[in-house]
């Protein structure tokens, strides 16, 4: 097993696409990911760090396995 450190300051923050918009998805709000499969081959895990503007909203929402 590999320790695997990130920086939050490191990573960029992500929107919502066009596509995710139009079907709902509020473009304010932004998120980091700082570990899942892609970064560092975690299997089963993800943690990030979200921001939703004072006033705001997170729709409803699920995420695929």
């Amino acid at each position: 097993m590999e320790i695997f450190l990130r920086s939050l300051a490191d990573v960029k923050w992500e929107k919502s696409n066009k596509a995710r918009v139009a079907s709902g998805a509020n473009p304010k709000t932004e998120w980091k990911h700082l570990i899942d499969n892609e970064i560092c081959g975690s299997e089963g895990v993800s943690v990030g760090y979200g921001k939703i503007p004072v006033g705001e909203y997170l729709p409803l929402h699920t995420h695929e396995p």
